[in-house]
């Protein structure tokens, strides 16, 4: 029974750490004869991921990207900048790992251990605010995301975890994500700039899903009462016939 209970704990806490790990995808995509690269929200907006995040739990944030031209192929560029970084979190010195990738390569890691892989933020640092300078190309643009011919998509992942070091400083902290996208494609020779709105998002720092994880481990102290309690009762039968 004890090891019943271990295991069902274990699957609760993974599922209530997982809650918002993976939001819903925004897509960004470019129709035949567009000026302006067009953002489709119906399946949630950017930065949903990053509400209430916990130290030592990922959250991931994916995009979607479109070329639902027929003629040019499209080079998507996309740079992700803070404009308010989590406050108190940054009273705790936090870190942070952040990697970005599409579905056929990693385009950024900050995790120790790759090439050139270090914690972004951390004690003395501008905290979250230094993925300003990691998300940009050296001209201050956004980087090269994705290449994509007519008809083709593909998905960009953007996953961040707080360092899981973090004390009781790390919570209630509120801060802003910008997502900036924009595009080119060649013809005849030219490029042309395709730009892209801007989206802004307020992220926060929470523990909504220890909460979930609390109601969880209730649930499941309910259940092995009960289970156990069915337990004793064919026990006490059993004795009682015995004993008859």
């Amino acid at each position: 029974m004890k090891r019943l209970f271990s295991s069902l704990l274990a699957v609760v806490l993974v599922f209530a750490l997982s809650i918002n790990a993976l939001a819903a995808i925004p897509t960004v995509y470019y129709n035949d004869g567009s000026s302006v690269l067009q953002y489709s929200l119906t399946n949630g907006t950017f930065g949903d991921a990053f509400e209430n995040m916990i130290p030592g739990v990922t959250r991931t944030q994916q995009i979607a990207l479109q070329n639902n031209g027929s003629k040019d192929s499209i080079r998507f560029f996309m740079s992700v900048q803070v404009l308010k970084t989590l406050i108190n979190a940054a009273k705790d010195g936090a870190g942070y790992t952040v990697t970005l990738s599409n579905s056929t390569q990693t385009l950024f890691t900050s995790a120790p251990g790759n090439v050139g892989g270090t914690l972004i933020g951390g004690r003395d640092s501008n905290e979250l605010g230094d993925l300003d300078d990691a998300l940009y190309s050296s001209d201050r643009n956004g980087i090269l995301v994705s290449t994509l011919e007519p008809g083709k998509s593909d998905v960009l992942t953007l996953s961040i975890t707080p360092d899981a070091t973090m004390s009781n400083a790390y919570q209630s902290g509120v801060g802003t994500l910008q997502f900036q996208f924009f595009a080119e494609k060649v013809v005849a020779g030219e490029t042309i700039y395709i730009p892209g709105t801007t989206v802004t998002k307020v992220v926060s720092t929470g523990e909504n899903g220890w909460i979930y994880a609390a109601a969880g481990v209730m649930l499941l102290s309910t259940l092995v009462l009960i289970l156990t309690g069915k337990k004793k009762d064919k026990g006490e039968d059993k004795k009682a016939v015995k004993n008859s």
